[in-house]
């Protein structure tokens, strides 16, 4: 009896210590959502635009607007003073900025990348307060909204991390939220949504993010009110910035607490002689009545990842599964296993509320079968990512949307140019639909795969001709960037989705298949893809639901 009291007080204080370190994470992920309500408006996308012209001259990168006299703080590497850039808000409103100055030192053009430009539209546009660098201390949350190009969305992204060097050998805080291509000169922000530092650069492993401290800005202010390039430190005469609040955060906490222990499975299987790896969320479907099966589990995974005929290991133990179903649009597959698997995700539950609002900082876990959960925040609401990387390759290039659809090129080697297609060729149907403009033709070409048949007709000189052809992959480009070197790299289905949402989990593609929690244990969906070294994506709950419902 003694020994059942102790066994019982053990179990009570576990259940206490629980509920409390639950208690400072959701306490933490409260304080998050409100510095990335208050910062998000002023976090700006831009390139440098030609105004005369109307016409957009170089790549995409990132800001904020700090100001009621709307200056933007952003990276010396992105901008050249005098120049004219398109500034995109989150709201849909679009502005002109002229660069100012820049500082880039003569021995290092890397340093200290800092850079401002003002806004010269006329219009009350959204700010955020600067914040103190020097205020910062070592392991200090962070927030990073900024727009990486790879995704080419309107609306930024989010990402959560902390302080690992408040200041390192080269004058950059170094962090743990991720960068990537197009975040350069977005802004990093404590949880009080002020900024203090701006992206600059990153190095392979995927804690080691750098940005420029807002107090260079600050220091150097009014020099960089003049539209030059300094290439070596100008004078000091640092501008005024009234005081701003700041919370204490040595009470929050992320505590990674795992509520769902059988509810991620491991998958593997075979393709072509290759053993493929995944991970796939399990669902309970006891009581419920389905014609085509009688089992009372169901695993969803991610299709392009597992083959027919995979086995589901449980520890151990080895299951034999079979493929009920596959959607190719959302990369899902439905498997059934030869026997029941304890545990899972309750289906009827999950059912009943899909339409929850996707909250950036909304903290996420993702089980893992044999590991801890690997956590991170939603980043993002949901979002068309059209084909790009898996749309079905031609190998035709037309020219701007309300143009006809000519072949400006032809890519060497390519299905077009193997089938005879020409540039000035006329694009007129495929498979039947007739094609007007470039417009049409882009549209058509993302409701293809890779392998689909085409049957085109071109105009050439005045004649109608027929070509049938067979869809290849778009080839492979390598890029030698530390962006591009992470561990496990990216997906290879990443692309062609209608609805998915981003964060900031570190997966690698053989972690990918298995479920999303929120920390209420709310079902979030599958995780379907690492697109990039700072975003996996996932398919929402509510098109789980409707794939596993269309299918049983």
């Amino acid at each position: 009896m003694k020994k059942f009291h102790f066994v019982f007080l053990v179990a009570v204080l576990l259940i206490q210590y629980a509920y409390a370190q639950q208690n400072k994470t959701n306490k933490t992920e409260e304080v998050l959502k409100a510095g990335i309500q208050k910062a998000y408006p002023a976090c700006v996308r831009m390139w440098s635009y030609d105004t005369s012209a109307n016409k957009r001259t170089g790549g995409q990168f990132s800001g904020v607007v700090v100001d009621k006299e709307h200056h933007i703080l952003t990276a010396a590497h992105v901008t050249w003073p005098g120049l004219t850039y398109k500034v995109m808000f989150p709201d849909g409103r679009e502005a002109i900025a002229v660069a100012l100055g820049k500082i880039e030192l003569a021995a290092d053009k890397t340093l200290p990348d800092v850079a401002i430009m003002q806004i010269i539209t006329k219009g009350d546009w959204p700010y955020a307060d600067m914040g103190s660098s020097a205020r910062l201390i070592l392991s200090e949350p962070l927030i990073s909204i900024a727009y990486p190009e790879s995704l080419n969305q309107d609306k930024p992204t989010v990402r959560f991390g902390h302080v690992t060097e408040v200041k390192n050998s080269r004058g950059f805080i170094k962090s743990t939220c991720m960068m990537e291509p197009g975040d350069s000169g977005g802004p990093l922000f404590n949880l009080s949504g002020n900024v203090v530092g701006l992206h600059s650069a990153i190095e392979v492993p995927e804690d080691a993010n750098y940005d420029v401290p807002v107090d260079l800005y600050k220091k150097y202010w009014k020099s960089l009110m003049r539209p030059a390039v300094y290439h070596t430190l100008p004078d000091s005469v640092p501008v005024s910035v009234p005081p701003v609040s700041k919370r204490m955060f040595n009470e929050l906490s992320t505590a990674h607490l795992s509520k769902h222990i059988g509810t991620c499975v491991a998958i593997r299987s075979n393709f072509n002689g290759v053993s493929q790896q995944a991970l796939g969320a399990l669902f309970s479907v006891d009581g419920l009545h389905f014609k085509t099966i009688k089992s009372h589990t169901i695993i969803v995974s991610k299709s392009s990842i597992v083959a027919d005929a995979p086995i589901v290991m449980i520890g151990k133990k080895i299951v034999e599964a079979t493929v009920i179903s596959r959607d190719k649009e959302n990369d899902l597959v439905l498997l059934v296993p030869a026997s029941d698997i304890k545990g899972g995700i309750t289906y009827q539950e999950i059912c009943k509320d899909t339409t929850f609002n996707l909250i950036p900082g909304t903290f996420l876990r993702s089980p893992q079968p044999d590991t801890s959960d690997v956590t991170g925040v939603l980043g993002s609401k949901l979002f068309l990512l059209p084909k790009v990387v898996n749309a079905g390759y031609l190998g035709v290039f037309v020219g701007d949307n309300n143009a006809a659809a000519s072949a400006l090129w032809i890519k060497p080697l390519s299905p077009a140019a193997k089938n005879g297609l020409l540039a000035k060729d006329e694009v007129n149907y495929i498979n039947g639909l007739a094609i007007r403009t470039a417009g049409d033709f882009k549209a058509e070409m993302q409701n293809h795969w890779p392998g689909d048949t085409l049957t085109l007709k071109v105009k050439r000189g005045g004649a109608l001709i027929t070509k049938t052809l067979v869809l290849g992959t778009v080839p492979a480009v390598h890029f030698d960037h530390p962006a591009e070197l992470f561990t496990g790299g990216k997906s290879g289905r990443r692309d062609g989705f209608k609805d998915v949402f981003a964060h900031d989990s570190m997966l690698t593609p053989q972690r990918c298949g298995g479920p999303v929690f929120d920390n209420y244990g709310r079902f979030y969906g599958v995780n379907i893809g690492r697109y990039s070294r700072a975003v996996s994506i996932t398919v929402p709950s509510k098109i789980v639901c409707k794939f596993i419902a269309d299918t049983l």
